[in-house]
């Protein structure tokens, strides 16, 4: 086999050229062909292109499932998660800026993406859906006789990822990784955090937020609850939520670090509802 061989697009028979497209189980793919399938595929060495086939046309007939795509519930930032609950099915897209520096924005309606035929799913499909929150820390420290040493109690940011991890059984689509927080939720902490159930209760009463066997009818989150009780008297102010030691500094933070708590529990029990619902 000659080391520069011509190739071509085992399903349109376009010329590849030497960088281009990618390989199949057994031929190869065009960039233009790759294009049209679904975002969440990646699986090419393993694929034939008989397979290839049947899920471009799938991807033709997943525009007649959007047409009809009635958006009942809406989940995410920076990727989105799209629930059609009359039809027990849902859409979701890794990123809802329309380019690679394009403007991000918060996606509500399927209209505002349907130009990108993301895949429709059936919530039968579903296998599992996992909450992935991801922590990274950094400590501020103080230089003293120039070494960089410490505070007493340490001073440590810490950030947070929240990612919703959909695993499926579907015929191309493996699983689905969206991350919600366009960007990170920064808590400055004094001293390290504490893990433990009373935090997490408590921060219900800091934040005022929602029970969550109420059905909501609107923003998840919209309050200055947590604003009002720190600055009353410290006497009257708790000293933790969810593990973080309260202050203004760390308010904002506090209150994003709910609201996406809040909205992956709510993610977990729509997909809950919607896998155990009679069709």
């Amino acid at each position: 086999m000659a080391l520069f061989e011509k190739k071509n697009c085992s399903v349109c028979g376009a010329k590849i050229g030497l960088l281009g497209g990618h390989k199949l189980s057994d031929g190869n793919l065009c960039k233009d062909c790759a294009k049209k399938l679904s975002p969440w595929f990646s699986d090419y060495k393993s694929t034939p292109t008989e397979s290839i086939r049947a899920q471009l046309a799938d991807r033709e007939e997943n525009r007649k499932r959007l047409s009809v795509f009635k958006t009942t519930k809406c989940f995410g930032e920076f990727g989105s998660i799209l629930i059609d609950e009359d039809a027990r099915v849902f859409a979701a897209i890794e990123d809802s800026a329309a380019s690679l520096f394009g403007e991000r924005k918060e996606i509500t309606d399927i209209a505002e993406i349907i130009d990108r035929n993301p895949d429709v799913v059936r919530f039968d499909q579903v296998a599992d859906v996992d909450i992935d929150v991801v922590q990274t820390q950094h400590e501020e420290k103080q230089t003293v006789n120039g070494q960089q040493v410490s505070y007493n109690p340490k001073y440590i940011t810490y950030m947070y990822m929240f990612y919703a991890v959909i695993r499926l059984n579907h015929p191309y689509i493996p699983s689905m990784r969206v991350q919600l927080n366009n960007s990170a939720v920064q808590i400055p902490n004094e001293g390290e955090r504490l893990r433990n159930k009373v935090g997490l209760r408590l921060a219900e009463y800091l934040l005022d937020l929602p029970i969550r066997d109420v059905t909501k009818t609107e923003k998840i989150y919209d309050n200055n609850s947590l604003k009002d009780i720190l600055t009353r008297s410290p006497y009257a102010m708790p000293d933790y939520s969810y593990g973080f030691k309260c202050s203004l500094r760390n308010r904002e933070g506090i209150e994003r670090y709910g609201y996406y708590l809040l909205m992956t529990e709510e993610i977990l029990e729509t997909v809950r509802q919607m896998k155990t619902a009679q069709p």
